[in-house]
Parts: C-alpha cells; structure tokens; sequence
C-alpha cells in the first residue's frame, strides 16, 4: 500500500528540507510498486545531522549521565543515559556509555556494544574501533563483529532478492507479498542501523519499481465470464447469475477508473471493459426480468409475514434476483437487493413523491413514460451501477434512477428519490441546465415537504444551515460566483450549496416592499432559454436577473451586493443572531411519517465512509471470490493479491488470497503471505510453517541463526531487549504532513512545528508572542501532521501531555495512520467555543472546566451499536490549562487514560489490528504536546484478552473479551447466566425473573436468530437444573445450557450477554425487576450478522 505522499517534512535542518521534499515528490511519481499493507520505506529519514537544538539536547542528558556516573554510580545515570538514547535512539555516544556502565551483566553488556557496532557500522557492516572503545565493549567482540557484517550481508542479500522478483509473466503473480515480506525484513534489520536505513531510503525506488497486482489478467477474465451467459426466454437466475456478477464488478472497476483524484497508480485504460460490461449487465438483467414473471404489487408485499419479509431479503440480496415490485400506479418498477422494507417503502412513496414534483412543475411529462428505480446497499454496488462520482449518494440517467441506501429510513430515502426525480423531471421539462441550478433546485426539493404523502412543496422554505456553507467557502465574491455560474468551480459538490443557495435566493428574496419575490417571475423565464446562456453563462446571468427593471439590481456589481446581503444574514442567523430579513420564511423543516430505521439485513453494511479510492478497492475482493468460484484460480490469485493492495485488512480476502497460491503451488508466496497474516491476526487458521524462501537466502538465514542462537538474548523487532521497549520521542524520525479526511477543506499548510526539547505544536506555525497561557483568538482552520514511526500491530502506549494553548481547542489523536480515511480517531474538544470567535465578551468558566472525548474506528456501523463508539465528557475543578493523556494498544483494542484513570476503551469491529502511524489533526484552536513518546511493549498478531465464562473469573475485563470456552455461532449469541443463590435484595426469583423478561425476545427468533446459551450454576442438584432447563426450554427448543464452577460468572443477579461472530464479548447488562430484557443486548442481537460475503 502507498504512502500519501503530499505533504511536509520538519526535523530536519532548515538547509536539508528542500533536497528531501524534492526527493520525496520524485519518489512519489516514481513509486508504481502498490504492495499489501505495512511500514513504508519513506519511514526512513534521510542522511543529515540533526538540529543544533537537538544536539545541544543530546549534549546536555549524556553530559548529565556522566557526571551522575562519576559521582553517584551507574545505577543513578543509566536513566540519563536512557533519556539520550529516547532523543536518539541510534546515537552511538550513549549506546557507549550504556555498554560501559554495563560491565557486571554480560549479556545487556553484549546487547548495547552490538548496538553500538550497528551504529556505527557502515553499509557493509564494518567499522575501524580505537583502543578506548575496544576496551569497553564485551570480550565477545570479534563475534559481535562478525554478526554485524553478517546482519548487512543479510541486508545487501534482501535488496538483491527484491530487486530480482520477476516483473512480468506468470511468475510475477504474488510479487507483492514477497516484496512486502522483504521490505518488513529489510526495514527491522535497518532500524538499528543509520548506514543501512540511508542505503535502503537511497534504493527504494528502484527495488519497488514495476511491482504492481497483475489487474489485465483480472480484467480480462472477468470480461470472458460476462460474456459467457446464455440467454432465453427461460433464463434462470443460477444460469447468469456469475456471468452478471462478472459484468457488474467490470462496470464498477470502469467507474472508479473514471473519478477523479483516485488514488494510487493510474489504472489502464478502461473502455472496452466499460462497454463490455455495460452490455452484458443490461441484457442479462433484460432477460430475467422477462423470465421473472409478474412483478410484486404493494398487496402482495403487504401481505407478507414478519419470517416471510426476512425470508424475502435474504433471497433476493443479489441481482441475479432482486426484489421487484411496482407501484400501484404503474409509474415505476422498482428494483432493489437491499430487502423487503426498502422495497416496500418505495413502492409506498415513489409515486407520491412524484406527484408532488408534477404538481410543482405544472405537468407530468411522463404520463405514458414508466420510469425505474433500482436502490443499491453499499457504495460499491452503486459503482456496479455506473456512478458518476465517488461520493455520490445516487444518480439519473434518463428514466433511471439508482440510489444508495444504508443505515437509513425511508423518510431519507425519499429524500434522495426526490433529489433524483427532480433530475429526471427537469431533463424533460429544462433540458441542458447549468450543474448549479440542476444540482440546487434537487437540494431545494428535497429540503422542502415534511411528509412523503404532502402534495405540495412548501414555497417559503429556506435552509440556512446550507446557505451558510458557501459564504464561508467565498460563493459571495464575483469571482467563485463566475465561477459557480460557468461550471468551472474545483468541487463538483459546491454545485450543492452554492446551487441551493442561488436558487432559493432567486426564488424567494423579496422586493423592497416585501411583498412578493424580486427574482421569480425572471426564474421562470431564465429557465425556459436556458439555452440561450449556454457561450456566455455570465452575461445571460446578468442580463436576466440585473437588468434594473421591476426593482431588480442594474448591474452585476448591484447584484452581487444584494446576493452577499442573503448569504450573509443565513450566516448571521446559523450563530443565534435575530435577522428580521429572514423571519418571512419556514427555516425549520417539518418532520415526516417513516423516520424509523429500515431492518432490512443487506443494510447493514461494513463498509467505510468512501474517500476517493483506490483503483479496485472492494472489486477486487469481489472477484477474487468469483473467478475462485468458477475456477479460474489464477485470475482468482491475480484479483485476490490485487485486493490486499486496495483494502484494508480483511480476514476473508486474505485467506482466499492464501489458499489460491496454494492451490496453485506457488509456495514462497503463501508463505511470505501466511508470515503476514501471523503479525496481523491471532484468530487466523493459517499458520506459517518452514520457510521455503530462506534455502535461496543463504546469507540471510546464516545471519538469522546466528542471532537467534545468542543466549539469553530476548529479540523484539530485531532489537535485543532492553533496548527495544524503551520509550522513545515520537518525533525522532521526524514529522510529515498529509491528507487527513475531514481536516482539509480549511487546511493550512505549515501550522504546526517541534520545539527542540521535543515539544510538539499543531494549529500554529510558531511559538506564541503574547503573555499568559492561552490565546482568546482560536482560529478555524484545520492542520495535521504525523510521525513518521510506524508502529506495527501488537502492544504500544503513547503518552504526552496536552497543553491547549487557545481558548477553545478540538482536534483528533489518529492511531493506526495507514492513508488518509483509515486509523482509530480520539477526538477532544475543551473551551468556551463561542468566546474563542468573539460571540461572547466573557468566557463561560463552566466550559473551560470541561474536556469531551470520543472515539471512533471510521466504521459507518459504529454508531448503529451501543457502546461501539464510546464518549464521555471529563469536568476539571478548575480551568483545564492540560491533562496527561496515554493511549494503550493492544492489537484490536485501544484505551484512553486521562490523568491516570481509564476514560475510554474501543474495540475494532472486525478484530483487526491498530497499526500504522500517529498524527495529530485541528480542526480549531491549538494545541501544545510535551514530549510525545511512545514505548513499543510487544510486536505480533495479540487477540483480545480470553476469558472463561464456565470457570471463575479473575479480574478479566468483561467487554471486549474473548470468551475461550463456549461455542463461536458467525452471527454472534445471547448468553443468559444464572446465579446459584438468590440476591436478597430481588423479590422475584432469578429464574422467573428470566423467564418473564426473556420471553418476548426468545420468541422472536426472526429478529433475533442467534443461539441462546444459558449457563447454570454447577453447584445445584440434579432436579434443580432438570427443571430449570424445562422452563428454559418453554421459551424456545433450540436453547443451549452449560454449567459454570464456582460463583455466578458476574453477581448474584441474572445477566444477558452479546457475542459477536468471534465470541468477544460486545454487551453485558444484568436483569432489572422494572424493565424488560437489557434493551442494549436486544439491540446487538437485533442488527449483528455475521459479514457479508464477498459477492
């Protein structure tokens, strides 16, 4: 995976900065390797020295250590000795006087002389050493010499065994996993050393040069298999339903091919694979809906029961079968893979979403003309679809309308179909309109009914909130308006703000007397010759709406002045200001029937929120599935390694990826892949045996036995303990800047900079001028900056203390950095927000007393579970002028500490693991960082603690465990546990309390499908636990009972339990006498299935 690379370097002397950035953006155009996930080689710093700050700092810890040695002995100045080597982890003065104080422990005596060797060591691993050094080293030396040499002999070996890896031909297939497993090698064996980390930052362009995923071959089969369906009047859904897939994955690879600003290397030409596709994917579809016999009629989809509605999402999840309904006028078929509810609400909707529209427009133009709605789950599938844009959330093409639909309600969704069918309407009725006005008068519909059922649109609603957007963004000034007007804006979706807020003025702003709207009677009339403005959008713009009649403006200037007065006073209203201008129009909304959420399963997605992707992002896995299951297994490889290049890490693609190069004998490389695996996953049932790449490598593996046979020696990331669990400043390596999604429409580049001490500022670009410690200014602008360390999956604490150096400061601590929409976000925010901008003359004491934290994984599911994306606001005796904050890893799970006490604690949906980088984002204000260091405690796949539920429990953390001793069910299950003993401070038995509160839920298996375990107390005889289970039973058949030792597993009260498809537990409540059952478990067991398959 490629770093991104735009951006700036600090840490570095002044004079060193250009060269670096210059060879960093040649890098950047020259590095085509796209490899799986891992540590970058740009982690690597360049040759230099380092600041004459940092030196001095250096100076000042090892000048201290020795003075301390000299006077209180070596105990006391190993800690300062420590410190120096925290500034600089490679600096061979302190490693010196480590292995010198270290002369009574021969074997930590050994590890920093070896340390010390590689420090200094050149590129081949040899050094010249004065008798002074001789001296203090270990005895060993002429070993440890021969080790040093052997470690770069390694090294040279590695970058030869990379730069050989075929580039082309079928031995190229899975190039990349070898690749990423030398680099990983490459770069632990460099760490220790400044020579060898020079050499490989030096030659990796080179090494890395034309490793790409084979995605012609991947392209190619794809398109074989869509041609491949045989079509009739008695096609079959089983019969196509691989060639239409294969059609759809190639219709969405052509899509992203098409976006703009996509990311990574550029894909190959598209055309002939978008042709292909297209057409294979309509005549397929064609025929089914020929062979699929009549459609569904709001009846008969009324007339479903609840296991008949599920039944129904579940079988027509994919478009070989979709679910098909037409409404009760016959103006759409509906067509849709997301479930029985989604198709229900819109065969409900769709047509009185469209009266209202004719009735706005005065016509139907589609009286004889059925339009089609098709409605996707994820953004993947609208791209199979033929989506215009990345983030598009639907799109119209003629009578076509498909949307996007996740998470949602049919009220939102209906929304969105108005926005559409407003594109469709307005293709018929004003054909050719510029993007503002399409794009504002879809924003302005669909703002403006309350319920689907209303026939009228509400003339006087105005939105201010949407207004506001494009003054801030400058939509006031001729220029950006010229702009907006001849379509030349940078961001297609300015199109809608700025178009809502141009149409809506336009529409409703009153004359001076107030009585009726100064630009409507034009509106109608611009919009029926738009043609006529279609060489000179500004000029017809003008001669329309400031033609100085009817009280209109004379000229643009006039114009312009009236349009910023709108824009302005919406903004003023946004910021809690009375402005008697607006008070004429509905600015709140009114609210509508089905605002519920849609319980259809194929909505609740896994996916991202989608930045701008990589070339096969998600395909890729699709097909590597696909072409796995028509066995094209080479293809099948080619897509699957494609996969781990574009996507995050996915247990599924992952292991498809390793089985396929098994099947296909290619054994250095499941090898080289299942080593992957092993650092990033504990719960994978691949395992890495033998290697069968370390036989061509010689002088690699004569280096790594003579290593591993050192005594005593504990080896962590290839550095000898204790020199690898040291805490370390983030910053040694240096800082970089980069793109960080939702910090980057208002970014500034440069606001942040490292104070020599290692004090890290981010939201300003130098130290404060100004007395006292906080500034009342807190500016808007967003700035980020991360390290350059990588941090590899496995244990790792960062700590620091945060100093807000603004009056109001809200920002986000990113962890597992890998590009700019991945990594765990900590976002904070402390101060009196609206004294900070000037709205308030005294600070409010209450809120700078208090600090508010979150977390989030980037996950759009996160906020539909309770507790998965967990918040909670902190109040301070007093103002808060700082906080220690440390941040704990622990492979999936992450845990804030503020102040020595544990806020916060996060667990990944998928398991996987928080790797990458650190960075620290602003959104406002600023922010003052002391020191940031961070302590590497583990490296390798950790799974979450274990627990046994049947055997005592011993101060384990019970959310986000993993259970070890019951049965694992993909879709997660409920466990109800028993105490032996009554609570005397219950009423009711534990067991009818259970039995009572369980019932309703146990009996609705529709909704809740997974298993229920019930756990009993060993402890009770023979006809307590018969009986037990046979009112247990009562509720549902299938219930499953185990018998727990000792004590009730919690407290002497009845508790319910969620967990998830890998037995971690995500939710655990104890029975209550006042309500029914826990309402947060219900919730788990409600919307948790297991992951959708690639498909």
């Amino acid at each position: 995976m490629r770093t991104d690379l735009r951006g700036s370097f600090r840490r570095f002397p002044r004079p060193l900065r250009g060269g670096l950035a210059a060879a960093l953006v040649t890098l950047g155009n020259f590095l085509p390797a796209q490899l799986p996930p891992g540590p970058p080689v740009l982690t690597l710093p360049p040759p230099g020295v380092p600041t004459q700050g940092r030196r001095e700092s250096m100076d000042t810890r090892l000048e201290l250590g020795r003075r301390i040695l000299a006077s209180s002995g070596a105990k006391a100045a190993r800690h300062h000795f420590f410190e120096a080597l925290a500034v600089a982890p490679r600096d061979a003065r302190a490693l010196l006087e480590l292995a010198r104080i270290a002369e009574k422990r021969p074997e930590e005596r050994w590890v920093w002389s070896y340390l010390y060797l590689l420090s200094r060591a050149n590129k081949n691993g040899r050094l010249s050493l004065d008798k002074s050094e001789r001296a203090i080293l270990s005895q060993g030396l002429p070993s440890l010499q021969t080790l040093v040499q052997k470690r770069a002999a390694a090294f040279h070996e590695l970058l030869s065994f990379v730069r050989l890896l075929p580039r082309k031909g079928a031995k190229s297939l899975g190039n990349g996993i070898l690749a990423r497993w030398a680099l990983d090698l490459l770069l632990e064996i460099a760490e220790p050393s400044p020579a060898l980390r020079r050499e490989l930052a030096a030659k990796a362009p080179a090494l890395l040069q034309g490793i790409q995923p084979k995605r012609k071959m991947v392209l190619d089969a794809l398109a074989q298999l869509a041609m491949k369906a045989k079509l009739n009047k008695d096609t079959q859904a089983k019969d196509v339903a691989r060639p239409l897939r294969a059609a759809e994955l190639l219709t969405g690879l052509a899509a992203q091919a098409h976006f703009p600003k996509l990311k990574g290397p550029r894909p190959p030409k598209m055309d002939a694979y978008a042709k292909k596709g297209r057409a294979a994917r309509d005549r397929i579809r064609a025929a089914l809906l020929k062979s699929a016999g009549e459609p569904l009629s709001l009846s008969d989809l009324r007339a479903m029961d609840l296991e008949q509605q599920r039944e129904f999402s579940l079988l027509h999840r994919f478009w070989e079968r979709p679910g098909i309904a037409l409404t009760p006028g016959k103006k759409y078929l509906c067509q849709t893979t997301c479930g029985y509810e989604t198709l229900l609400g819109l065969v409900e909707t769709a047509e009185l979403h469209h009266r209202r529209l004719a009735n706005w427009y005065g016509k139907d133009p589609f009286v004889y003309r059925q339009g089609s709605i098709f409605v996707v789950p994820d953004t993947a599938d609208l791209e199979s679809e033929g989506s215009p844009f990345w983030w598009a959330g639907g799109f119209q093409a003629g009578d076509q309308t498909r949307l996007k639909f996740s998470w949602g309600s049919i009220s939102g969704l209906g929304r969105s179909l108005t926005h559409e069918l407003t594109h469709r309407f307005d293709g018929a009725i004003y054909p050719g309109l510029p993007s503002w006005l399409s794009e504002g008068r879809a924003v302005w519909t669909a703002k403006s009914y309350g319920a689907a059922e209303d026939e009228h649109f509400d003339e006087l609603r105005l939105d201010p909130w949407t207004v506001q957007t494009p003054f801030v963004r400058g939509y006031g000034g001729r220029g950006k308006f010229e702009r907006l007007l001849k379509g030349t804006i940078e961001d297609y979706r300015d199109n809608y703000t700025a178009g809502y807020a141009l149409f809506a003025f336009l529409k409703l702003w009153p004359n001076e007397k107030g009585d009726k709207p100064l630009f409507a009677r034009k509106l109608g009339i611009y919009l029926k010759n738009i043609r006529e403005g279609r060489r000179d959008p500004v000029g017809f713009f003008e001669r329309s709406f400031a033609d100085g009649r009817a009280g209109r403006p004379k000229k643009m200037p006039e114009f312009l002045k009236l349009w910023h007065s709108f824009l302005q006073a919406c903004y003023k209203y946004c910021w809690g200001e009375k402005v008697p201008a607006l008070a004429r129009f509905h600015l709140r909304g009114k609210g509508g029937k089905r605002r519920s959420q849609v319980e259809d399963q194929p909505t609740w997605t896994w996916e991202h929120p989608r930045a701008e992707p990589w070339f096969g992002q998600i395909h890729a896995a699709r097909a590597a599935k696909l072409l796995q299951e028509t066995g094209a297994h080479k293809a099948a490889a080619a897509a699957a390694c494609w996969a781990l290049t574009t996507d995050a890490y996915d247990r599924e693609t992952w292991q498809r990826a390793w089985d396929l190069l098994e099947t296909l004998g290619k054994k250095r490389e499941a090898w080289a892949l299942a080593r992957l695996i092993a650092r990033r996953d504990s719960l994978s049932r691949i395992k890495a045996g033998s290697s069968p790449l370390l036989a061509a490598l010689p002088k690699t593996r004569a280096w790594l036995r003579a290593e591993a046979g050192v005594p005593g020696i504990r080896w962590q990331r290839h550095l000898p303990e204790p020199a690898a669990s040291l805490a370390r400043r983030l910053g040694t390596d240096g800082w970089i800047e980069t793109g960080l999604t939702g910090y980057e429409e208002r970014r500034v580049r440069g606001l942040w900079f490292e104070e020599d001490d290692g004090d890290l500022h981010v939201g300003r670009a130098r130290p404060r001028d100004k007395s006292g410690l906080k500034d009342r200014r807190a500016h808007q602008r967003h700035a980020f900056v991360r390290s350059l360390l990588w941090l590899p999956a496995g244990s790792y604490r960062l700590q620091t203390w945060v100093q807000p150096t603004t009056s109001f400061a809200s920002g986000a601590i990113v962890v597992g950095y890998t590009r700019r929409d991945r990594g765990v976000r900590v976002y904070f925010s402390t101060g009196d927000f609206l004294f900070s901008i000037g709205k308030r003359e005294e600070s409010d004491k209450k809120r700078q007393k208090e600090i508010s934290f979150s977390l989030s994984g980037g996950w759009g599911r996160e906020s539909q579970f309770p507790g998965s994306r967990p918040r909670k606001k902190l109040k301070f005796p007093s103002s808060v002028d700082g906080f220690n904050l440390e941040i704990r890893v622990r492979g999936p799970e992450l845990s804030l500490w503020i102040n020595g006490e544990k806020t916060l604690h996060y667990l990944s949906p998928d398991l996987s693991p928080i790797q990458g980088h650190i960075g620290f984002a602003m959104g406002q204000g600023a922010i003052r960082l002391r020191d940031p260091r961070v302590t590497i405690q583990s490296v390798g796949a950790t799974p979450p603690p274990g627990l046994k539920l049947l055997a005592p429990l011993k101060g384990t953390p019970l959310l986000g465990s993993l259970v070890l001793d019951l049965p694992r069910a993909s879709s997660g299950s409920v466990v109800l546990t028993l105490p032996p003993k009554k609570d005397p401070k219950l009423k009711q038995d534990p067991l009818q309390m259970l039995l009572q509160k369980t019932k309703a839920f146990a009996r609705r298996r529709v909704l809740h499908p997974q298993p229920i375990l019930v756990l009993l107390p060993k402890s009770w005889d023979a006809k307590t636990k018969a009986f037990a289970k046979e009112r247990c039973q009562s509720l549902h058949k299938d219930i499953l009972f185990f018998e727990y030792e000792g004590e009730a597993p919690l407290d002497k009260r009845p508790w319910a339990l969620f967990l998830d498809g890998n037995s971690v537990v995500r939710e655990a409540r104890p029975f209550s006498p006042k309500r029914g059952f826990p309402g947060r478990v219900e919730t788990w067991a409600r919307k948790y299935r297991a992951r959708k398959k690639n498909s």
